[in-house]
């Protein structure tokens, strides 16, 4: 599972400062993850080249997140979950989503969704 959570983060440039908020809360999940499974913040902070505290305030800002359920997080880290528990892709209906949408951010997610390729055909 390290080597698939090394290349995740190589692939989706997790260990490179920025702003975008997908690419954090992307980051968030993978921190979460490896520390429930028992890694120390100091060696998680190696993989995305943070210090232990910035890895600690990120799993404590993703579990705040995770308890407000934040819609936003839920679709950034769907391929995620799905990707480090061995499930297959879960596809969502776009019409569907289109017509239960009544604000910018279920727009947002629509998008995001897009973007992830999260949709039947």
């Amino acid at each position: 599972m390290t080597e698939l959570i090394k290349e995740v983060i190589e692939r989706d440039g997790l260990d490179k400062r920025c702003r975008n908020a997908s690419r954090i809360n992307k980051r968030r999940y993978i921190c979460s993850l490896l520390h429930r499974k028992g890694y120390h913040h100091s060696d998680i902070g190696k993989l995305f080249n943070l210090d232990r505290t910035t890895i600690i305030y990120s799993i404590k800002k993703y579990n705040e997140l995770i308890d407000i359920k934040d819609k936003l997080l839920q679709v950034d880290i769907e391929e995620y979950q799905r990707l480090f528990s061995d499930l297959p892709p879960l596809k969502h209906n776009l019409h569907k989503d289109i017509r239960k949408a009544d604000s910018l951010e279920d727009l947002a997610i629509i998008k995001l969704r897009l973007k992830n390729n999260l949709y039947d055909n």
